[in-house]
């Protein structure tokens, strides 16, 4: 079968899907999405003061990336700009709470690899009612749903290539059919209820309120598999983004 024909059987299959929001449920066109996002790839602009992760800057002052923030804050965009996914609250505002606490940094954007110390000194900063609990449970979701399916190298959803020259971005997806997509949800569903169950209920049960819920996680994994699966195999697999980098920091 060749990639044009899979491609097709796969889009077929994505045109029946529901894409779901926090506030609302809607199945919309792909025109209508394609449309909507080469848009807002006209005008893209980054600049380091305010499209900064949490953990580091997108773009080196070079212009050149840094890994794997790019590939978040790209989908970022993109989510943001198909207007059916909100992530929330852009990394770099999730420590900036009204707590008045400075919130140390997990260094990692990996859950697992988190020290302990760090879940402690949480927990601490919760008794005492010096953290801000909605960020809290924001910074949770970020680190068991967004990044195992944006940024984690093991559990990414498609792979790119970023070309600096030529503002390119390749996407190059690592499930291509429905049955791809379905074991890859049920791997990202595994691998929360492992954590929620082994880890969290385990080590740090103070932290459980802060987590969703497992039902709850699995379908946040669904619409968000979903949504960029749609999204993105409606754009060409090789498409040029013109972004103007803006790396000064002050």
């Amino acid at each position: 079968m060749s990639n044009e024909t899979r491609m097709k059987k796969l889009l077929l299959f994505l045109t029946a899907l529901t894409i779901t929001t926090s506030t609302a449920t809607a199945v919309v066109s792909c025109s209508t999405i394609d449309v909507r996002i080469r848009q807002s790839f006209a005008s893209w602009s980054y600049t380091s003061k305010t499209d900064q992760p949490i953990f580091g800057e997108v773009f080196n002052t070079d212009k050149t990336i840094n890994e794997p923030y790019f590939s978040y804050w790209f989908i970022q965009q993109v989510l943001t700009s198909s207007g059916h996914m909100n992530t929330d609250k852009p990394w770099n505002q999730l420590l900036n709470n009204n707590s008045g606490i400075a919130w140390p940094y997990p260094n990692t954007t990996n859950i697992e690899e988190i020290d302990s110390n760090w879940f402690y000194y949480t927990i601490n900063t919760i008794q005492t009612g010096k953290i801000n609990i909605t960020d809290l449970k924001t910074f949770f979701i970020y680190m068991t749903i967004y990044n195992p399916i944006m940024i984690l190298e093991n559990s990414q959803i498609f792979k790119y290539q970023y070309s600096r020259e030529k503002s390119a971005i390749k996407i190059e997806y690592l499930y291509k059919t429905t049955n791809d997509i379905e074991k890859y949800i049920e791997t990202i569903n595994s691998k929360y209820t492992t954590f929620y169950k082994e880890t969290v209920e385990v080590k740090y049960l103070k932290l459980v309120p802060y987590f969703l819920p497992i039902e709850e996680a699995k379908q946040r994994i669904k619409n968000l598999v979903n949504t960029l699966i749609r999204i993105l195999t409606i754009m060409s697999p090789t498409f040029v983004v013109t972004l103007n980098v803006n790396t000064n920091r002050y």
